[in-house]
């Protein structure tokens, strides 16, 4: 399993409300994607002005729809399970993700049993920013797991 820029961290109450706001904003019909800003923050700064990635996640956002979103803006972080992790485990993290921290990638790493990558020069969106880099990562994983 590869655990790519997440976290296992509960929401603080901040967080929480502003989740749940945002979940409950949005109706099926009304729903545009994520906005700009949303979008830029995830982003690493060199890239919060790309347009093309701007639109393409927004594209991502409407095709997902309002309920995806409403289910993901809402989920419950509360008490997740920490059993252990049974299978072949491998996390990635972005050194400048704004929404994940180190300490958050680390923490995962260690529950996990595993160790943890960065990539360099990216922000949480780690698939769209640095597809390469990543895709990298994961095939020497793989080999060095023999998967």
């Amino acid at each position: 399993m590869i655990l790519i820029a997440t976290s296992l961290r509960e929401y603080s109450t901040e967080q929480k409300k502003m989740h749940l706001a945002a979940a409950n904003t949005h109706s099926p019909r009304e729903f545009s994607g994520l906005s700009t800003m949303a979008i830029r923050k995830s982003l690493h700064a060199d890239l919060a002005d790309n347009t093309t990635i701007i639109e393409r996640v927004r594209g991502m956002g409407k095709r997902l729809g309002a309920t995806a979103f409403r289910v993901q803006s809402g989920l419950n972080r509360e008490r997740i399970t920490l059993k252990p992790v049974l299978c072949p485990t491998y996390v990635i993290g972005a050194k400048h993700d704004r929404l994940r921290s180190k300490e958050e990638t680390e923490d995962l790493a260690r529950l996990t049993g595993t160790f943890a990558d960065y990539v360099d020069g990216c922000g949480h969106l780690i698939p769209l920013e640095k597809p390469y880099e990543l895709a990298q990562l994961m095939s020497t994983w793989f080999n060095e797991k023999g998967l």
